[in-house]
């Protein structure tokens, strides 16, 4: 008898396992067929991305006086790559409001901005020349190439550079003794700064607004005072009789400016780097301070595409608290930055200004961010 009772516990306990890996069995099968067949899967979150990726030729440098040397991160000639120029922005949400993403935008490019000499003396650089910022960040390394010397000292020639000059299709070779004067040069403020940051006398120079980088060029005396002057970036028809050209017999400059509309259009090759400048401008000083970093007013920019030429009126940052200074026209500003793409030269002059500053141009990092700031 106990061996009954045995072999019958025996067959009870198979009994029990077998009916387990077949409820089991049936069970999988069945969450098989509901995940497979039944359930809609949930669709992948897509990854936050930047307004848009850097190309190829965007983060090239002709910083380098031959192939085999690399400039280090201390530099004040080094040029970012891909990662780091994301990295700079990695706590920008591109994805927030507008309004939202322009506070964190002018945030970020205040936060640790230098305000460099308008003069172009850099005590930290020992480079105390009116003209020193810009035989460095206007200098055209496609044709003038950094020299040994330079590489190894930090320092940048003046005497001999060449400079690209705005408003002009040919460079200048910079003369120190000459003070630049071997072509009438000017520092442009691409945003005239009748709009919105102007002073008594020279008191723009004490505004982080007046003294950006991002927003100065070298110029040629007759495109900044004549031709631009405080008029607006617009289409003309040179054709038109009341379209004036610069005084050039040479032809080495092709700008053009109407002086009853107040209307103004530089070379092609300059249009999409003014835009981008702009829109930089409209960006950075985009809300009123009424105490900046230097304890000063900063102005409040806005561009629109419907505005009237304002002509010699000129506006501070305090008149601005209340009624941003606007400037455009935006509808031709954000054409030109996607006729005129972002060059080499650009992308290395962007990397230079924020070696001297501290501060980065997005637009230029990230073009198609102007679609969604503006458009």
């Amino acid at each position: 008898m106990p061996r009954k009772k045995k072999s019958k516990k025996l067959k009870n306990t198979i009994i029990s396992l077998v009916s387990l890996v077949v409820v089991c069995a049936i069970a999988v099968g069945v969450y098989y067929v509901y995940e497979t067949y039944i359930k809609k899967p949930e669709p992948e979150e897509p990854p936050v991305e930047l307004p848009t990726t850097l190309g190829e030729a965007n983060v090239a440098s002709t910083l380098s006086w031959n192939e085999e040397f690399n400039i280090s991160p201390t530099s004040v000639f080094y040029q970012y790559d891909e990662s780091s120029i994301n990295s700079y922005y990695k706590n920008i949400d591109f994805e927030a409001e507008t309004e939202d993403l322009f506070s964190s935008l002018q945030t970020l490019l205040e936060t640790n901005q230098l305000k460099v000499n308008y003069t172009g003396t850099n005590s930290t650089l020992s480079m105390p020349k009116t003209w020193a910022n810009y035989c460095l960040t206007d200098r055209d390394y496609t044709v003038d190439n950094l020299t040994k010397e330079e590489v190894e000292t930090g320092k940048w020639k003046m005497d001999g550079a060449s400079l690209d000059i705005l408003y002009r299709k040919d460079n200048l070779i910079f003369d120190e003794d000459k003070n630049g004067t071997e072509m009438q040069i000017d520092r442009e403020h691409i945003l005239p700064k009748s709009y919105g940051f102007n002073a008594d006398g020279d008191g723009y120079q004490d505004y982080f607004a007046g003294c950006d980088l991002h927003n100065l060029r070298v110029s040629d005396h007759g495109g900044n005072s004549t031709a631009h002057n405080n008029r607006l970036y617009n289409n003309l028809n040179p054709s038109d009789p009341n379209v004036l050209s610069l005084d050039d017999p040479d032809g080495k400059s092709t700008s053009y400016y109407d002086k009853d509309k107040g209307l103004f259009m530089p070379p092609d090759e300059d249009k999409g780097e003014i835009a981008r400048a702009i829109f930089y401008m409209a960006t950075r000083y985009h809300n009123y301070e009424e105490k900046d970093a230097l304890g000063n007013a900063s102005p409040a920019i806005v561009l629109e595409s419907d505005i009237t030429y304002m002509g010699a009126k000129t506006i501070s940052p305090e008149q601005t608290k209340d009624s941003p200074a606007e400037f455009g026209i935006l509808s031709t500003l954000l054409e030109r930055n996607q006729l005129d793409p972002v060059s080499e030269n650009e992308m290395t002059r962007n990397n230079l200004v924020y070696n001297l500053q501290g501060n980065r141009n997005p637009f230029v990092d990230f073009p198609n961010l102007a679609n969604i700031l503006f458009a």
